[in-house]
């Protein structure tokens, strides 16, 4: 989110340094907790000063900035975002000394369980958004590329179409992440001493949620793959939100990046992790996921929490003037 702070400091400081006549306010917000869940960011600022963040129109980080399909632009705007239901699982088993090796170990059902979770995906889903953002792509692409980015719609042909689109792998991880609830095991527990069998062995999963999903649903889906040999307990819920994409600020971004971008298009999206719009949208305000970014190649695509995370000069500069160009239109 570095990038996004800069860019929007900036686009702050220009309209100041030009002196700009305004119609509405422009409000900036940088709170430092959002990768913890922004409770004394976001959070804290609608609980207890909304008069001061209030609008209209909020722009926060998105998921994907560009995808490239047949020479052609896309630019993704995010109208809605995954929840999250993260849960432990535990396998529990017959402590003893590791000299004298026994199958109730706890750390067998927990082996299992975190197995099949990797390996098997959770059910498609088809929300609002997702089929809004696969019907935008295929109308700017060929007729063969257009059936196979439809073709994701269907659970039937949903990984083939996926492994035959001309996409960096990011980007189809991507893509099949914002089609299903999800589930990464993350970090393990078991064991305080190389000798002793452990009696428990611990799992934290981090579980993202398409919106629509509930408690309910998510408990059956995971369940339905882990087995019964061991135990799941999900923390708090957070449900995922979408909104309708329509709106005059979505034009303005349209008609912005149109004329940087000459035959450009602009596509809603889902973003496959969370963001502080989660808090921003209690109070009204209509948030859009977007960093305007151009594809650079599979080599700097996907580098979010990776190593060497980093985004281009070129990119630095070019998102900065797309914001600035679409706060100014939006705004005066």
């Amino acid at each position: 989110m570095k990038h996004m702070v800069a860019m929007e400091l900036m686009t702050l400081i220009q309209l100041k340094r030009e002196g700009i006549g305004l119609k509405r306010d422009v409000i900036f917000m940088a709170n430092a907790d959002e990768e913890t869940g922004g409770l004394m960011g976001a959070g804290f600022m609608v609980q207890n000063h909304p008069d001061l963040i209030r609008a209209e129109y909020a722009l926060t980080e998105g998921g994907a900035s560009s995808i490239e399909l047949e020479g052609r632009s896309f630019f993704v705007c995010s109208t809605g975002e995954k929840g999250s239901a993260r849960f432990t699982v535990r396998g529990r088993g017959k402590p003893g000394h590791a000299s004298q090796p026994h199958l109730d170990n706890a750390i067998l059902p927990l082996a299992v369980a975190l197995q099949r979770i990797i390996e098997t995906p959770l059910p498609l889903h088809i929300t609002p958004t997702t089929r809004a953002h696969v019907e935008a792509l295929a109308s700017g692409v060929s007729a063969g590329t257009a059936e196979m980015l439809r073709a994701l719609l269907d659970p039937q042909t949903h990984s083939d179409a996926l492994a035959e689109l001309p996409l960096a792998e990011p980007v189809k991880r991507r893509l099949n992440a914002i089609f299903r609830n999800t589930a990464t095991p993350t970090i393990l527990q078991a064991g305080s001493k190389i000798n002793v069998i452990p009696a428990e062995a611990i799992a934290q999963v981090d579980c993202r949620v398409l919106p629509g999903t509930t408690p309910e649903s998510i408990a059956a889906e995971v369940r339905a793959v882990v087995g019964d040999r061991v135990e799941v307990e999900f923390g708090r819920f957070n449900p995922g939100q979408e909104s309708d994409p329509a709106s005059p600020l979505l034009e303005t971004i349209k008609r912005c990046l149109g004329a940087r971008v000459p035959g450009s298009i602009v596509v809603p999206g889902l973003i496959a992790g969370g963001t502080d719009a989660r808090h921003v949208n209690k109070l009204g305000i209509k948030t859009y996921g977007f960093i305007p970014a151009r594809y650079e190649g599979p080599n700097m695509t996907g580098l979010a929490h990776a190593h060497d995370e980093r985004i281009s000069v070129a990119n630095l500069m070019f998102g900065t003037q797309v914001i600035y160009d679409v706060v100014r239109a939006a705004s005066t």
